[in-house]
């Protein structure tokens, strides 16, 4: 009855030839029986007006979107060699919301990458506040070995990286308690029996 899309790069599903990712879910619709199609991640960059014309229009389409952003610091997003910018983030996430009010939108972030200066942290905290995410997963840094960013100067310790995280995941509280508040009770019970 539910069919899960999931893969990297999902929106660049079939590039280069005369179909897309908005098509396949389009020819999915018609089959028999199935009630719901769900899009478990995909890239900022890779949503474009045809698809979210699909997504405010099929009714089989779950408003649940992953978006792996990684950062929100303009200076890391280049360092992890990510193709988009903060600007360009919040502006497709502003055209999400207005296009689809009730999507639900996840991301995740990692902290302590090579480089990240208190300034970047900050500037990536503040990302976070005006994003508003829905839900926000956020990963410490770990080196891999022979890896690009494994090369880069200025790696943090553990201490650092782990209190970062604990500083966004306070931020996320706060975001989830506030949208928790403007929700209907049997929403909040629901949230709350979901996240077990």
């Amino acid at each position: 009855k539910e069919i899960v899309l999931t893969g990297i790069h999902t929106g660049s599903y079939s590039r280069g030839t005369n179909h897309d990712l908005t098509d396949l879910i389009e020819a999915m619709s018609k089959i028999e029986g199935l009630e719901n199609i769900r899009i478990s991640s995909i890239e900022v960059t890779e949503l474009d007006e045809k698809f979210m014309n699909m997504l405010k229009t099929n009714k089989k389409v779950c408003h649940h979107m992953h978006i792996p952003l990684q950062s929100g610091s303009d200076k890391i997003l280049k360092l992890m060699n990510r193709k988009t910018t903060k600007e360009d983030i919040l502006s497709k996430i502003n055209m999400i919301r207005s296009n689809i009010p009730d999507a639900t939108l996840r991301t995740s972030i990692i902290v302590g990458f090579p480089g990240e200066t208190e300034e970047d942290f900050n500037e990536l905290a503040e990302f976070i506040k005006e994003a508003q995410f829905d839900k926000l997963g956020v990963f410490t840094y770990s080196r891999e070995e022979d890896t690009p960013a494994d090369k880069l100067p200025n790696h943090h310790d553990e201490e650092t990286k782990v209190e970062r995280q604990e500083r966004l995941m306070m931020i996320q509280q706060g975001i989830s308690e506030e949208k928790n508040n403007n929700k209907d009770k049997v929403y909040v019970i629901l949230d709350k029996f979901l996240d077990k």
